[in-house]
């Protein structure tokens, strides 16, 4: 949760009013995982707690903007990027 707040406000510029605005409703969507397995797989070391949690959730689909630094898939998780994930989603769909 710190991490989406501090990319909000460092790479896209919001403002604390427009985090404390956007963050809550989107908190109340969220279900919060406290993953147990610690895993140390990444290439950057800090990218191992998305993949505990990914794990942990059972997610089918980790969405990163940095695919780089991860496994392309860990157990029935796959790493994909928002272009993947979009291609997915509506596959045939005419890209922007």
């Amino acid at each position: 949760m710190d991490e989406v707040s501090g990319t909000l406000a460092a790479k896209f510029d919001w403002t604390k009013a427009e985090l404390e605005l956007f963050l809550p409703p989107l908190w109340d969507r969220c279900i919060i995982i406290k993953p147990t397995l610690r895993l140390e797989i990444c290439s950057d070391p800090d990218d191992n707690h998305v993949l505990e949690c990914a794990v942990a959730a059972e997610a089918e689909f980790l969405i990163t903007g940095n695919a780089k630094h991860f496994p392309k898939a860990y157990k029935a998780t796959k790493v994909i990027n928002p272009r993947q994930l979009l291609d997915t989603l509506a596959p045939g769909a005419e890209k922007a």
